[in-house]
């Protein structure tokens, strides 16, 4: 017979175990999301450019989509954390409906790939736009420069999943990449010109009120000197390149249509 004195500490003990396991669950949930994917694009990305093809077969990228169904959301406490989940949640959604046919390439096409398509994420439906605007109000733009909408020109999808401990230097990172990447933007340096990708005009106001506060932020990302100074000078003019929907396949298909795969 249990001692009447031990009562009082298995209680306790109980009552920790309570508030100890899902945590602990929701930490392995955390964990076994971003090695799945991590999993995947490891074997179907290469350097940037995602085999579709391959990736439609992989178990571990289905396995990802079973669990982010069932994922509990709220236990995301940080901000950090958030903002990684949902950044790996848009992208991963992006290749899957690729996946299945849902592309950018054309206006219904968009429709349907960021709006009128639906994901089960932790329980509830989401689309993509609805997903873009809880990430708009961390008012972080350098989340614009990580979420990859399956487009050639858009930011480069990353073999590495974001988390929310190395979310800062992942997002300065993916910053750095994107605009110093010439697919994406181009500095012309005798004419004093900077070709921006169109996502800095849709996104304007995140950066500043200003065309001269939209060069000082992107001065500070330039990893080219003489490009840098001029910038900060305010010797370049903008201008916008125009935003390509073909979708970032692999190579040897480039920027033609998946849907030409399936």
């Amino acid at each position: 017979m249990l001692n009447v004195s031990y009562k009082p500490l298995i209680v306790r003990l109980l009552s920790l175990l309570i508030f100890i396991v899902p945590i602990y669950c929701e930490a392995k949930s955390i964990k076994l999301l971003n090695s799945l994917l991590e999993s995947a694009y490891s074997v179907h990305i290469t350097d940037g450019y995602v085999d579709y093809t391959d990736m439609k077969g992989n178990r571990r990228f289905t396995k990802y989509h079973e669990v982010l169904a069932t994922f509990d959301v709220g236990t995301l406490e940080s901000k950090e954390d958030r903002i990684a989940f949902w950044l790996n949640t848009y992208n991963a959604l992006a290749v899957k409906m690729v996946i299945q046919g849902v592309t950018p390439v054309n206006t219904m096409g968009r429709i349907k790939f960021f709006r009128t398509t639906q994901h089960l994420v932790g329980g509830k439906k989401y689309d993509l736009n609805a997903i873009e605007a809880m990430l708009a109000k961390f008012e972080d733009p350098r989340i614009y420069f990580a979420l990859t909408d399956a487009a050639y020109t858009a930011p480069q999808l990353k073999v590495e999943a974001y988390r929310g401990a190395d979310i800062n230097r992942q997002l300065n990172d993916s910053t750095s990449d994107f605009i110093n990447d010439n697919r994406k933007n181009r500095f012309l340096k005798s004419l004093e010109i900077a070709k921006l990708s169109k996502i800095f005009e849709r996104k304007a106001r995140n950066f500043g009120e200003s065309e001269t506060d939209l060069i000082a932020w992107i001065a500070e990302y330039v990893l080219d000197e003489e490009v840098q100074k001029g910038l900060r000078l305010g010797r370049y003019k903008i201008e916008y390149l125009d935003y390509e929907y073909n979708i970032n396949g692999k190579r040897d298909y480039g920027k033609r249509d998946i849907m030409k795969k399936f």
